[in-house]
């Protein structure tokens, strides 16, 4: 059994996302949510002052530090950052977590290379998560630097490439829906494990339902 912490960056500025997600694909999960507010009972922990969108870097360099400090937090094999408005097919996620050949000295994500600044740079697209083992959290990541590129999914690229970690990509995670640009049949929805940009409750659910009627 693959255990995995599902840490999903949020914001005061959109309260619904976090009933989205405990209301669907997260329910019965492992949950942290970092933002700009801390509420006990609901696992969100500040992490950051600020609410711009922009703060993201800056919440995804501190909840690592977060994490890391918290025993609490400790006792996972895996950890997936997301955004509030991601589905994650979980059972899919553990599935793929169980194969012999991951690599847990190397991050998966959509491996991406489009920071007009450094296209050299490749890095785990945001938004459709990147997973990250136990021992590159506790052994590397937790002293991530915040490099004030204002994108939290390149600061966490170039620090992975000054400590030399490969980035391997994850076909199954998605930066878009399952319609365009993708146009996924209704059998093959199933088959993913991530789909960003999923805003309201009712489309969480309806992939959640096609999911139930393709197992």
């Amino acid at each position: 059994m693959i255990n995995i912490l599902y840490c999903v960056l949020h914001g005061s500025v959109h309260p619904d996302r976090y009933n989205n997600v405990i209301n669907s694909w997260g329910k019965d999960q492992n949950l942290l949510f970092y933002s700009d507010t801390e509420d006990p009972n609901k696992n969100i922990v500040k992490v950051t002052d600020r609410t711009d969108y922009h703060s993201n870097e800056e919440k995804n360099v501190n909840v690592f530090k977060r994490i890391f400090l918290d025993k609490k937090f400790h006792n996972y094999d895996f950890y997936f950052f997301c955004d509030n408005d991601t589905f994650v097919n979980t059972r899919n996620l553990e599935d793929f977590l169980s194969n012999k050949d991951i690599d847990t000295n190397k991050l998966y994500g959509i491996k991406a290379n489009s920071w007009p600044a450094d296209k050299s740079l490749y890095y785990c697209g945001g938004g459709a998560g990147y997973i990250m083992s136990h021992s590159l959290l506790f052994n590397v990541f937790h002293e991530c630097k915040n490099y004030q590129t204002g994108y939290s999914d390149v600061s966490v690229g170039l620090y992975a490439r000054e400590k030399g970690i490969d980035v391997i990509n994850c076909k199954y995670l998605h930066s878009f829906p399952p319609g365009s640009p993708y146009n996924f049949p209704y059998e093959k929805i199933a088959d993913q494990i991530s789909f960003h940009y999923i805003k309201r409750l009712e489309d969480m659910l309806e992939i959640e339902k096609l999911i139930t009627n393709n197992l």
